[in-house]
């Protein structure tokens, strides 16, 4: 399910958006694929929708959507995507008072600091989710009390993960929020904890956040590049263009260097239960700084092509 936009929205989903626009008639000159909802965005949306019998408002809601884009959203995670960044700073706001005083009060239905988002905050330990197969990915290396669920999803219905920083913005007492939608598979569930196994692992909790922005930031202008540089071709009918094909920051070719990956390639990865990243991962003690992590986490070009012979996503 896509988002609806209008001016002033931004992000991948305005990118999809733009590529869409430009592959359709047009008697206007081609947008320029930029991520940003602008003017001349919105009159090439009025322009479709006059052309396809819609109310030509400018605004890409459910039905602009259906005829512009028929095909079904890919899957995946939404860390990457500045879309969410509206809901990470409402969050990040919201739990900013809590992390100064060291901890959290949560009920039986959960805390409801985050009801004015959407959707209720409640502790992972102890819920439904909290299944032995999880805590098996992730053996004695997380501290549990420190992570949080909610049923709140980002753009495209995709789920991301929240971390709040130390006490005046730095320092280790953090929490980390799962937003895993309404009913999160298993390894959707396992996906967003390796973030928060991330924010855990590094002297800075939202290290994660900034690297997983960046990296899929890279693949979409990567993409963009792909698609100019071929504009004749099928590249622009595959699924996940131009967001996550060809390049992706989650496609990764297998390697036990953890500090090789970025931040989505290495939660892929756990996705998928590499055994040498997994094991990685479990090697290392609740609260701990440790280097590899640091290491991928600085890792600011880790994106995959999806072409390429062998890669796994």
């Amino acid at each position: 399910m896509h988002t609806t936009l209008r001016t002033g929205s931004l992000g991948s989903e305005v990118t999809l958006l733009q590529t869409l626009l430009n592959k359709g008639r047009s008697s206007l000159p081609p947008l320029r694929i930029d991520g940003g909802f602008g003017a001349k965005t919105r009159v090439r949306v009025m322009e479709f929708q006059r052309q396809n019998q819609l109310l030509a408002d400018g605004i890409v809601g459910p039905k602009t959507w259906a005829i512009l884009d028929p095909r079904p959203p890919e899957k995946g995670c939404g860390n990457g995507d500045p879309g969410n960044r509206a809901r990470i700073l409402g969050i990040q706001q919201m739990l900013s008072g809590v992390v100064s005083s060291g901890g959290i009060t949560t009920s039986r239905e959960g805390s409801s600091s985050l009801v004015s988002l959407g959707s209720p905050m409640k502790p992972f330990l102890g819920s439904h989710l909290d299944t032995a197969q999880v805590r098996g990915v992730f053996g004695g290396s997380m501290d549990w009390s420190r992570v949080f669920y909610t049923n709140m999803s980002g753009a495209q219905n995709r789920p991301f993960t929240v971390a709040t920083p130390g006490p005046f913005g730095f320092g280790p007492v953090s929490f980390q929020v799962l937003n895993l939608g309404s009913a999160p598979d298993h390894n959707t569930v396992v996906h967003e904890m390796a973030h928060a196994w991330q924010s855990q692992h590094h002297s800075n909790p939202v290290e994660f956040m900034r690297n997983c922005v960046t990296c899929q930031a890279l693949a979409v202008a990567q993409n963009a590049r792909a698609g100019q540089i071929n504009p004749g071709l099928l590249l622009q009918t595959e699924q996940g263009f131009p967001i996550n094909y060809p390049f992706s920051a989650y496609a990764y070719l297998p390697s036990p260097n953890f500090g090789k990956y970025g931040g989505e390639q290495i939660a892929q990865q756990v996705e998928r239960r590499e055994g040498p990243i997994v094991a990685h991962m479990r090697s290392v003690a609740a609260g701990a700084v440790d280097p590899g992590n640091t290491s991928s986490l600085t890792n600011d070009t880790a994106t995959g092509d999806k072409r390429t012979d062998k890669m796994h996503w």
